[in-house]
């Protein structure tokens, strides 16, 4: 059994994996995995290759993803330098529950037994990440690279909608994951 948290930016995808890790369930964090990536030199290579082939630049992550927020070719072609490495690490793991916030646009699915999708309105996305990022014109930016959620939900087994209390969210959160671990140790 492998289940995927996913859902667009700022939709609390990292506070119910955060609230399910609490419940003794171990997690992963697709992000993270990218994050670590940054630090390889092989990586920053290809990224600076990516954006100079696009006559770019783009030396560290923040010039990577002022660059991403404003051109679509270096957006894939990042996708191309991350994502088979992600794909890689995340399926040789034993870790059942991971956060990945690209799954349906990386149309990587059939790895996944179930599908988690974390929904928060359009606007309240937005407050949180201009909050997050201190800068609503970036927020904006970032929110447009996103799949809107109704492309994104005929692939959920289940939705969790975050613009409500979050106790009631948590709670939500921890019914699904528990019925779904549930199944899994039962079969």
């Amino acid at each position: 059994m492998r289940i995927a948290i996913t859902g667009g930016i700022a939709t609390g995808k990292s506070t119910i994996l955060a609230e399910w890790s609490r419940h003794g369930i171990e997690v992963g964090d697709a992000d993270q995995v990218v994050a670590d990536l940054w630090v390889d030199a092989e990586i920053l290579s290809e990224v600076h290759a990516a954006a100079v082939a696009l006559g770019e630049n783009a030396t560290d992550k923040a010039e990577a993803r002022a660059l991403m927020s404003k051109s679509p070719e270096f957006r894939v072609a990042l996708n191309q330098v991350f994502h088979p490495r992600v794909v890689a690490q995340i399926e040789s793991s034993p870790i059942v529950v991971w956060e990945v916030p690209l799954l349906i646009e990386t149309c990587w699915l059939s790895s996944f037994n179930r599908v988690l999708l974390v929904y928060a309105p359009r606007q309240v996305a937005q407050l949180r990440l201009s909050q997050r990022t201190g800068d609503p014109v970036l927020a904006e930016k970032l929110l447009n690279t996103q799949l809107p959620i109704s492309a994104k939900s005929a692939f959920a087994d289940a939705i969790v909608r975050t613009d409500r209390r979050l106790d009631a969210v948590l709670e939500e959160a921890r019914g699904i994951g528990s019925a779904w671990l549930d199944e899994w140790r039962h079969d």
